[in-house]
């Protein structure tokens, strides 16, 4: 029989149950014999400690599996000793535990504290965080992880800013952070239980020490109840803080395993009883090993027990794919393994493994969400950072070194110092683009909306005109259909300057191209099919009346206008124009064959306005109420030195 010392308080009873019915059930051990085993229950003081090893010891237990706690596994240990019981725990892991002068008969199936304070240095030697602010509770779980953290920092070239330590009877948690903020840390690693890591995370909170540029570590204490409040319920409170918090802690279970998948409550194992499983196939195999030498079991002892355990090697069926359960000299399982964790909204994510000092990472880490995107974060201040605050307005220098620039693709709150008056808006609210600059992007953007406003009085007063006077016989020989299309592709075009306002979007841009190119399409393309009106009616020299209704020119306005609107298609459809980050960080229009686009409705517009230059030429000498060869020379000539100035100047604000 085995003594199960601190199991039942653990809630592991029905696990250690079933594990023990399955080994009594396998043949190949144990042939013959049963394990059963004795319980002392309660909280363990001295007097209880003793007692429950002399319960187990006149019960004729082979060996004691528990506590789980070092400190109560400790006193245990002691009276194991004294009574020459072999002890495995399968959760205490206090350093001093490996010392076998004091504890010549225990042993641990979980990684020890040692091994958990190199994993969380190395966690940090991963992550390149060349400096580290340590905070431990004074207790001694927290003292031995920090010796086994500082050894292996000094194997990195870690430093260590500061060991702060604080009484769990007299807290320190705001002490501990405005210190830790006060030398520039960056790194914060808390060795303490769930609980107390818990309090200094809120804690933190009222600090603005959480989030960027901020990282915690915690450890293996962290589990599934840090996301509940005292009630057992959801704390939506932590939820919120917690994304980002990096912790070492057991093992995940590997619930495809054939052997987990035999346990009751099987989607809810707890991470313990995967050492406690081992350690009762410790002993079965250490029992059955003596048993197998032909030692009578009336004369096996403590003694041949913890030598049999020193060297069992067998296969854990929890992790079969590991190497053999072995025992070292100090009486730690052989080769280690920690689940790296990753806290947020949601709860743990397993995102890899420790072991041997080597990670393998399954997932990337969610940091924060005001870190910077794709970006590890830094142990160490950067130096003074100087930007631009759009929401400010101002310069400002960033002496802590945390600020770092936002990308112009969003609502940047800071950007490049150079950013301020280079004209080109990366600020959402023009910040950046003040009345304070010289020249001042903002003062141009108001002089060409009051251009734009008498524009639009103008056009929209010669559209009254041509309206009111439609039947006048100037008009109708110009063409009203013609004038009209004139005036709202004008209206329209004039529209397009609005939309260089400003930061671009991808909406924008598209829209851009449309605005441009359409109504400046409809313009020429009106004009040529007037002129080449005139032409058809007054150059017919056949004694057939031509007609040439206003509704046919707008027709044919309307197909002239269509490769326009083909091409437009094909650039939104196959080569969409985008707001992509160019020229350092600043947003521009953009798309893979933009400049083909652009020749190919450019030229098209050309082709037009020739053949209306060519039309207006060959009907020269028509009447003169028709005859607008002059006109249209004058409106070819501007369209051309506007169009050989404002394309270049186009592609340049781009």
């Amino acid at each position: 029989s085995l003594g199960l010392v601190g199991v039942d308080t653990d809630g592991l009873m029905p696990f250690a149950t079933q594990v023990l019915d399955i080994i009594n059930k396998n043949v190949s051990l144990l042939p013959d014999y049963d394990l059963g085993f004795v319980t002392s229950s309660g909280s363990i003081t001295n007097r209880q400690s003793n007692n429950g090893v002399i319960m187990a010891v006149k019960s004729g237990a082979a060996g004691i599996v528990g506590p789980s706690n070092s400190s109560q596994a400790k006193l245990v240990a002691v009276s194991a000793g004294d009574f020459n019981t072999t002890m495995i725990s399968y959760y205490a892991g206090a350093p001093e535990l490996s010392d076998k002068s004091i504890y010549p008969n225990f042993f641990s199936t979980s990684p020890s504290d040692i091994a958990q304070g190199q994993a969380l240095a190395d966690l940090c030697q991963h992550f390149g965080w060349s400096d580290v602010y340590l905070i431990s509770e004074n207790t001694d779980y927290g003292l031995g992880l920090t010796s086994s953290f500082i050894d292996r920092t000094k194997r990195h070239n870690i430093n260590i800013i500061e060991v702060f330590f604080i009484s769990l009877t007299l807290t320190r948690y705001e002490d501990a952070l405005l210190e830790a903020r006060d030398q520039g840390a960056r790194i914060i690693v808390i060795l303490s239980s769930m609980y107390v890591f818990k309090d200094f995370i809120r804690a933190a909170n009222r600090f603005n020490m959480i989030g960027y540029p901020y990282v915690y570590i915690g450890t293996h204490t962290i589990n599934k109840d840090f996301f509940k409040d005292s009630n057992g319920k959801p704390d939506s409170s932590i939820s919120e803080l917690s994304q980002g918090i990096l912790t070492i802690g057991d093992r995940a279970v590997d619930y495809s395993n054939p052997f987990v998948k035999q346990f009751d409550n099987v989607t809810e194992l707890p991470l313990s009883f995967q050492y406690l499983s081992t350690t009762l196939y410790s002993y079965a195999n250490a029992i059955d090993r003596l048993i197998r030498a032909k030692l009578p079991v009336s004369q096996i002892n403590g003694s041949h027990v913890t030598e049999a355990v020193k060297t069992i090697s067998f296969v854990d069926l929890i992790w079969p794919k590991d190497p053999p359960v072995k025992f070292d000299s100090s009486g730690n399982k052989i080769e280690p393994h920690f689940t790296v964790y990753n806290l947020n909204k949601t709860g743990l994510m397993n995102i890899g493994t420790w072991h041997n000092g080597t990670f393998e990472f399954t997932k990337s880490v969610l940091w924060p969400v005001d870190f910077p995107q794709n970006k590890i974060p830094v142990s160490t201040p950067r130096g003074t950072v100087l930007y631009f605050d759009c929401v400010d307005g101002k310069q400002k220098n960033d002496t802590r070194g945390i600020i770092y620039y936002d990308s112009v693709d969003g609502d940047p709150e800071h950007i490049e110092s150079d950013s301020d008056c280079d004209g080109i808006v990366d600020c959402n609210n023009f910040s950046d683009e003040n009345f304070d600059c010289e020249p001042s992007l903002a003062i141009g953007y108001i002089i060409t909306s009051i251009i734009a406003f008498f524009a639009y009085l103008y056009l929209i007063f010669c559209l009254f005109v041509i309206l009111y006077f439609r039947k006048a016989a100037r008009i109708r020989t110009v063409g009203v259909t013609f004038l009209i299309i004139s005036c709202l592709s004008c209206i329209v075009g004039i529209s397009a300057m609005f939309t260089y306002i400003g930061k671009p979007s991808s909406g924008l841009c598209v829209f851009r191209a449309w605005i441009l190119c359409v109504p400046s399409g409809l313009l020429i393309g009106a004009l040529a099919v007037r002129q080449f009106r005139v032409w058809k009616v007054y150059g017919n020299k056949s004694i057939t009346a031509i007609t040439f209704t206003e509704f046919k020119l707008f027709l044919l306005t309307l197909i002239l206008e269509i490769p326009d609107v083909i091409l437009l298609i094909c650039w939104t459809v196959f080569d969409q124009l985008k707001a992509e980050v160019h020229d350092g960080n600043h947003l521009i229009c953009s798309s893979d064959y933009e400049i083909v686009f652009y020749v190919l409705i450019l030229s098209y517009k050309a082709f037009v306005s020739l053949i209306s230059c060519l039309l207006a030429v060959l009907s020269r000498n028509y009447p003169g109420a028709f005859s607008d060869a002059k006109l249209i020379g004058f409106a070819l000539y501007n369209e051309s030195i506007v169009g050989a100035i404002l394309i270049p100047i186009i592609f340049v604000l781009n």
